[in-house]
């Protein structure tokens, strides 16, 4: 596990879990989640918000069905 890479997003979910299952069964959901990050501007030392970013997700069986049941759009989330 010491060579894998790891990545960890914190922000809001942008849209309600779509949930669906395969042809052969297999539950799987998606997700879209919003960051923005937070800058420090060096002129004056205020804090501002950076460009909001959004990314899509994927999960499968199990851990799908409890994400598309257990989150809503607007909810905080962390993934990693």
């Amino acid at each position: 596990m010491i060579n894998d890479a790891q990545v960890v997003l914190a922000g809001f979910v942008a849209s309600a879990p779509a949930f669906r299952r395969t042809a052969g069964g297999t539950s799987a959901a998606s997700l879209r989640v919003a960051y923005t990050p937070r800058r420090i501007n060096r002129g004056n030392g205020a804090w501002g918000d950076g460009q909001t970013s959004f990314v899509t997700g994927l999960w499968w069986r199990g851990l799908g069905r409890n994400e598309a049941g257990g989150l809503r759009k607007g909810a905080a989330v962390v993934v990693k």
